[in-house]
């Protein structure tokens, strides 16, 4: 930051070189953009590029400065003159950071009725030593920590954090400069695709531009800059349909696609994300962002974000806490799975999603199957809990939708329980196998989109 500091004329320079970028850009023959650069001006720039490769160029009878060129400049600007916009918000990202590997104090993050909740909690984990009236000592500490800010019957951001610790800033000059940047791409590789040859030498022969002296000088030879956007995103699951915006990834689909798509919606339009099955079992989940409510120079998540809980959550683990510990029990140490604990683990998951602000009337239900397997001659089993949410979360910020999540039937958590089974009848193995392609359905959905 303090190298930015001491350029400041090259950074003006940079700046001004964007603004003209920028008016290029609004042209229509832009990619015909194209002039011979001669006498000392030749001179200092072939000395620049063998200065800063460290080698000697030999000086060209002529040399080209063109659309390419005028991009690939653009492409290394850009980034600079924003870091220098908010150097003083990136010095914050890297104290803290720094800070987050061994000097955090959660004095400076957590209100002092949090940091009382938050030693309780500290004590429990760390010391092993849980109380038998934990769960109301919980309670009771939650209850002070929400009389922090109104209303004192939702425990909220506001609540638990300091002011100002969850202020993020230039949020809007980040996502500009990612519009920018991929904006530049697609640029270049559409002018590539139309007056270039496969080796990156521009077909009308007036060469050489600055890209391919430095290609030459760097690579020993020339060649297409975007050649790497042709190359292909891996295949999703053949039973998953995988669309992000208007483009539906499946086989062939090219890494430039999806940077127009993401080029299209950036900075402040609405960036969709929706995965489903094609093939039993049915199964959906889609993510709607809305950046413009992200495109701002500064939100404060801690006063503006809907994230909080009705306090009767608390209550509701208070006077149901010895039939959630027994759940739990058997699902950790037991390695079994009633009936009866799914029914504690549903209700648990329903009383939060009532209490909590941001779920709206989305449904979180456990469900389980079985994983077969064959190992060593003998068949094992695995039952796995997998949370599945229907319906509908909602993201706000300042009372306006930012995130948007629906579902249906759609996992959003699993945890294997282990057992050692041996399979005796080949009927039985049989069935049990149709079982297994059906989860294993399930199970390639789930990977295929936290995965990607």
């Amino acid at each position: 930051m303090n190298l930015l500091n001491d350029k400041s004329n090259l950074i003006e320079s940079m700046r001004k070189f964007l603004t003209a970028k920028d008016s290029l850009l609004t042209m229509s023959n832009r990619r015909e953009y194209c002039f011979e650069i001669t006498g000392e001006a030749k001179k200092q720039i072939i000395s620049a590029i063998s200065s800063v490769l460290n080698c000697e160029i030999e000086e060209p009878e002529n040399l080209w400065f063109d659309f390419r060129d005028v991009m690939l400049l653009s492409l290394v600007f850009q980034p600079i003159v924003t870091a220098y916009d908010i150097q003083d918000q990136i010095r914050e990202w890297i104290w803290v950071a720094l800070i987050g590997e061994n000097q955090f104090n959660p004095d400076d993050w957590f209100t002092d009725q949090a940091m009382q909740c938050y030693e309780f909690l500290c004590d429990v984990v760390l010391y092993n030593n849980f109380p038998e009236d934990f769960w109301q000592t919980l309670k009771t500490c939650a209850e002070e920590v929400a009389k922090v800010s109104s209303p004192e019957t939702i425990l909220d951001l506001k609540d638990v954090f300091k002011e100002g610790t969850l202020t993020v800033k230039n949020l809007d000059k980040i996502l500009k400069t990612v519009d920018d940047v991929l904006k530049i791409i697609v640029e270049i590789y559409d002018f590539e695709k139309y007056s270039v040859y496969y080796d990156g030498s521009r077909k009308d022969g007036r060469e050489p531009t600055l890209w391919t002296i430095f290609c030459e000088a760097s690579f020993r030879q020339t060649m297409r800059f975007s050649s790497w956007a042709e190359n292909q995103i891996p295949d999703p699951p053949s039973d998953t349909v995988l669309k992000i915006g208007s483009l539906s990834i499946k086989s062939g689909t090219s890494i430039i696609s999806l940077l127009k798509e993401l080029e299209r919606v950036l900075p402040n339009g609405k960036l969709t994300i929706e995965v489903a099955t094609n093939s039993e079992p049915y199964s959906s989940f889609s993510v709607e962002i809305d950046l413009a409510q992200f495109y701002k120079p500064q939100i404060d998540f801690r006063t503006q974000a809907n994230i909080g809980t009705d306090l009767e959550v608390f209550d509701y683990l208070v006077t149901h806490s010895e039939e959630i510990a027994q759940a739990f029990e058997n699902v950790t140490q037991n390695s079994t799975v009633t009936n009866e604990d799914l029914n504690t683990f549903n209700n648990l998951l329903a009383q939060c999603r009532d209490s909590t602000q941001f779920l709206d009337d989305a449904f979180l239900n456990i469900y389980t199957y079985s994983y077969y397997y064959y190992y060593y001659d003998d068949y094992y089993y695995h039952d796995v809990c997998v949370i599945l949410m229907s319906g509908q979360a909602t993201f706000k910020l300042s009372g306006v939708p930012a995130i948007k999540v629906e579902a249906d039937n759609s996992p959003v958590y699993y945890v294997y329980i282990i057992h050692d089974f041996l399979m005796q009848s080949f009927e039985q193995i049989n069935r049990l196998y149709k079982l297994y392609i059906a989860s294993r359905r399930l199970g390639n959905l789930f990977e295929s989109f936290f995965n990607k």
